[in-house]
């Protein structure tokens, strides 16, 4: 059951790639069929139908009988279907439901694992989109609680609110460096580092710590699927500065 929620977090990615194409009016340049096997054996998506997506609500049609159709299509209800919006549903229904999955079918040891791993993710992705609306869009407090994810782990929900609510980037920052995350050493440390730097150092550093004190148990998956993902970001990375002419930072 957690391999198959580990699952949804890359179908996600997939979909994300087409669901970008369908908005930009692209042609799918993703060679689907790489995944057929995987998904038929896993998924309730049909890639056939998504290589000939031309919209979202086409899209949002094709997933009917996936996990993703509920939350995408009450968004079409509201005439809210938009790009930006579908990814955030998506995301959010992720984290969802592997916080909710971790109490029903894990033991109480590797339950507390994951809320540590996945709790720490989910405070540190609010902490970047608290940082990116009140840099870049300049949202309403009550337009950031609508793109944060509602589950947090060391993150207060009075924490949340004044982050929302406070007037200016730097005071945001002064109430992170108050909050919890404020008493770690490379929080400390880092404080001239871009927030998004920082957060994959701590991420990085919890999944180091929790494999390394339960090596024989879900902690040691969880960690090197992490990191695996990790390495092959940066393989991505490494190739798009090679192919656009980015020199290394």
């Amino acid at each position: 059951r957690f391999l198959e929620l580990y699952f949804m977090h890359y179908e996600i990615g997939i979909l994300k790639t087409c669901l970008r194409n369908v908005a930009g009016n692209r042609e799918q340049q993703q060679d689907l069929s790489v995944f057929r096997e995987f998904f038929d054996r896993h998924s309730r998506v049909c890639l056939e139908n998504l290589e000939g997506c031309k919209s979202i609500g086409q899209f949002i049609e094709i997933m009917k009988e996936s996990p993703y159709y509920g939350v995408l299509a009450a968004l079409q209800d509201k005439g809210r279907a938009l790009l930006p919006a579908c990814e955030n549903a998506m995301d959010m229904l992720y984290f969802k439901s592997m916080w909710r999955a971790k109490d029903k079918y894990l033991s109480k040891k590797e339950k507390r694992i994951i809320e540590q791993c996945f709790g720490t993710r989910m405070d540190m992705l609010n902490l970047q989109w608290i940082v990116r609306c009140k840099k870049y869009y300049r949202l309403s407090a009550a337009e950031i609680y609508a793109v944060i994810i509602p589950v947090s782990l060391h993150l207060t929900k009075a924490d949340i609110r004044a982050m929302a609510e406070a007037d200016t980037l730097e005071k945001v920052y002064g109430l992170i460096r108050a909050s919890w995350y404020g008493r770690l050493e490379a929080v400390r440390e880092g404080e001239g580092q871009r927030l998004e730097g920082l957060s994959r150092e701590i991420i990085d550093r919890v999944y180091q710590v929790t494999s390394r004190r339960e090596p024989y148990s879900i902690a040691a998956l969880n960690s090197y699927l992490y990191f695996k993902e990790r390495e092959i970001e940066r393989i991505i990375t490494t190739i798009e500065r090679i192919r656009y002419g980015v020199a290394a930072t």
